[in-house]
């Protein structure tokens, strides 16, 4: 989405291992140094043993275009096969698809091994998951190999799981000297800054891409904590952040946006919930909660309008059936249901335009499992366009708009209200906040905040950077046709007037 306005070639963070991103530190000249000195030497076994998130599959890829061209490789991918897929695999990658006749697989590819004057090397990612049987077929065919005067190079890429496996007695025995283990440890702070430049200047950004500030990377780390996985995911949000407040460089602001789109309203509430927790000791614990929670309680019971001012008192909602057509004080005609969400949006919108269908019955029927809202504007003596949700459109576009979208971005205030509206004893209200999609009302944006009325939840003021990433498909605008005098929409902020 950022793509072009940064005027980058592809994603500088996307979460696919390429090799063209691969970025090397110390630790990885390590590996990469084990490698070569194994194949020169005639084989052995390098094992780089990371987190989730470090960086092993990307190293992997990128050792396999280094040498692919000049050697056989076989790559393992889902190690979790048993001892005889694992060598047909692996006996299949060297021969090219063909297993010389009469041999199983395990001596056939020992026969094609002591053909090759270099010898091969196999890969095998998530080795982990290799299950116990298999991996000891392995070492057992991989000792042969090497003791039969073949050349052989096996890299293990592996969480620290694998320790089960290598820490077995008979692994150890089978295990050359020459094994060497390289833990790929996170990136330090001054990595991770090299880290992030790198990929915005392989992207094509180039000394005109944009630039994070020396906070924005501080916070990146933080967050990150150096794993590369990590350091993908905020960047590219912290990049959309920046993106959607047209800034050209992304600073500690943009960064904070971020996390709090990558951890969600719930996880930031209950960790901030434990840190308080913590604070007042084990003794008044029980106390905090139950205020904590009444507290969030009477927050979320209340709409706050975007200049944070109260729009009604705190307290309990009554019930409202969309088949009511009545919107709320907040001007939203509610649903119970992502089912009833379409017709309750084109209500919330024709309140706005101030019209009601002359034909209530026919209105109704453009408003079922595949909503038209062109032809309900027609009900309601309007015109409708289809309208691509991009930044522009949501930021600076024509409002209001109906809107599709995915998820929720705070499950838990709506199962909240959900439960409140619909009574404990209802449909699993929880699951109702997450099913499908729905429709609501993008009424207006103020700043970076869009003022969304939405049936199941009601006015909210979501960051547009939230709302970029839950919106799917294009969005709907009702307008007037040429030479209609009626009235224009009543905007969202004239309400109560």
């Amino acid at each position: 989405m950022y793509q072009g306005y940064f005027h980058f070639k592809e994603s500088p963070f996307n979460q696919t291992p390429d090799p063209q991103f691969f970025f090397s530190t110390p630790v990885h000249q390590k590996v990469l140094d084990a490698v070569n000195q194994a194949v020169e030497r005639g084989g052995g076994f390098v094992i780089v043993i990371g987190e989730v998130g470090t960086g092993k599959t990307t190293l992997g890829r990128y050792i396999l275009q280094k040498v692919g061209g000049s050697l056989p490789v076989s790559l393992v991918l889902n190690p979790a096969l048993s001892p005889g897929e694992l060598m047909r695999t692996i006996a299949e990658d060297f021969s090219g698809g063909e297993i010389p006749a009469g041999l199983p697989p395990a001596p056939a590819v020992a026969e094609l091994l002591a053909r090759m004057p270099k010898g091969g090397i196999l890969i095998v990612d998530e080795a982990h998951n290799l299950p116990r049987a298999s991996f000891d077929v392995l070492l057992e065919w991989a000792s042969s190999v090497l003791e039969g005067g073949g050349r052989l190079t096996v890299i293990l890429l592996a969480q620290p799981e694998i320790s089960s496996l290598l820490d077995n007695p008979a692994a150890k025995e089978r295990l050359p000297a020459s094994t060497v283990r390289v833990p790929l440890v996170s990136l330090s702070s001054a990595e991770t800054r090299a880290y992030v430049g790198e990929r915005l200047r392989r992207a094509g950004g180039g000394n005109a891409g944009p630039a994070f500030t020396d906070g924005g990377l501080d916070a990146v780390h933080r967050y990150s904590r150096g794993i590369p996985r990590l350091i993908n995911t905020v960047c590219d949000k912290a990049l959309l952040a920046a993106y959607v407040k047209e800034s050209w460089s992304v600073d500690k602001e943009h960064v904070k946006l971020a996390v709090e789109e990558i951890e969600g309203p719930s996880l930031r509430d209950e960790r901030r919930g434990q840190r308080f927790i913590r604070g007042v000791g084990v003794a008044g614990a029980l106390s905090v909660v139950v205020i904590f929670a009444a507290f969030l309680a009477y927050q979320t019971s209340r709409q706050i309008a975007p200049g944070g001012v109260s729009d009604g008192a705190a307290g309990k909602r009554p019930a409202v059936h969309w088949n009511a057509r009545v919107p709320d004080e907040d001007g939203v005609v509610r649903a119970n249901s992502p089912e009833e969400s379409a017709a309750a949006a084109a209500y919330t919108l024709a309140a706005l335009w101030k019209r009601t269908p002359e034909d209530p019955s026919a209105f109704a029927k453009t408003l079922g499992d595949r909503p038209d809202f062109a032809a309900a504007a027609r009900h309601l003596g309007l015109e409708a366009n289809a309208v691509q949700l991009s930044r522009t459109a949501i930021l600076k576009g024509t409002h209001p708009i109906i809107v599709s979208l995915l998820g929720e971005p705070d499950v838990i205030t709506t199962v909240r209200i959900l439960e409140e509206r619909l009574g404990k004893d209802a449909a699993d209200p929880a699951l109702l906040a997450r099913t499908r999609t729905r429709y609501a009302v993008l009424a207006e944006v103020h700043g970076t905040n869009a003022v969304v009325l939405d049936p199941l939840v009601g006015r909210t003021a979501i960051p547009v950077l939230v709302l970029l990433d839950r919106v799917s498909g294009d969005g709907t605008v009702w307008s007037q046709p040429p030479g209609d005098k009626g009235p224009a929409p009543r905007l969202v902020q004239e309400r109560g007037s």
